[in-house]
């Protein structure tokens, strides 16, 4: 199944510390950090799907394959905690070996030694990204393309 990443889903996955620092920051007068999160969970959607083998049917726009959720929200972490500097300190080794992992995985998904269910109902075909193609610019005599 495709699913969008959420806000809560990021949120259950924090430490009661990093969620408390998190919430304290969210909570400071003209504070961005909702703003923020909103935009990194767009991008790291799209980091992604563009891991996504070309052989592969995605699902609709703003979702990814439950199967690498996981993986998504430790990216999300990364670019999150890393991306503020009030937050920067709550970033260990372990999360970033965490985050290492989904890179990982994400790789072998691009190469096709990671499956994902196929989503129930596929993003358009001009949502689609295209196949691999050839085209031969020019013919010479004997037929040859150059």
């Amino acid at each position: 199944m495709w699913v969008p990443i959420t806000e809560t889903l990021f949120s259950d996955t924090l430490l009661a510390v990093e969620k408390s620092a998190l919430d304290a920051l969210k909570a400071r007068p003209g504070s961005t950090a909702a703003e923020q999160l909103a935009r990194q969970i767009e991008q790291v959607t799209n980091k992604v799907r563009g891991y996504c083998p070309l052989k592969v049917l995605r699902g609709p726009d703003g979702t990814i394959p439950d199967e690498v959720m996981t993986d998504a929200l430790a990216m999300l972490r990364k670019v999150y905690f890393t991306g503020m500097p009030e937050l920067r300190k709550l970033w260990t080794t372990a999360r970033e070996e965490e985050y290492l992992q989904a890179i990982d995985l994400m790789k072998q998904w691009a190469r096709g030694d990671f499956h994902v269910v196929a989503p129930e109902s596929p993003a358009p075909v001009d949502e689609q990204p295209p196949g691999p193609s050839v085209e031969i610019i020019r013919m010479d005599d004997e037929g040859w393309g150059f």
